[in-house]
């Protein structure tokens, strides 16, 4: 009878540390989709900044009035930000602007995006 027991005993011990193993499988299969999921959205969020900053910089580059130096906005649920100032150079002529363009907002209220360009100041 004693044998029986311990068998018993035994048992109950190795299902217990099958349940902790598979309890600890559980949580970092858990914590690895969480990961994923946060930076699948990431990603997505950094895309569509990336073509609403693009769009807002076509849109400026070809602007043909240079009184707007500065705008802001929202496209697509995407905050921008568009800063038009010259271009710091002794040589160029004509003169140049540069555009600058942040889109997104990110950690710390910092942009997901940003982009800078040049264009003839007209």
């Amino acid at each position: 009878m004693t044998r029986g027991r311990s068998k018993e005993g035994f048992a109950l011990a190795e299902t217990l540390v099958a349940s902790a193993i598979v309890a600890g499988m559980l949580g970092i299969t858990l914590q690895v989709l969480t990961t994923r999921a946060r930076t699948t959205r990431m990603i997505e969020d950094r895309r569509l900044a990336t073509l609403v900053a693009q769009s807002q910089m076509s849109v400026f580059i070809a602007a043909s009035d240079t009184d707007q130096l500065q705008s802001h906005g929202r496209t697509s649920g995407v905050e921008w930000h568009v800063v038009i100032e010259p271009y710091p150079t002794r040589y160029a002529q004509p003169r140049l602007e540069r555009v600058s363009v942040d889109a997104g907002t990110g950690r710390a209220g910092r942009p997901l995006i940003r982009l800078h360009s040049l264009r003839i100041a007209r």
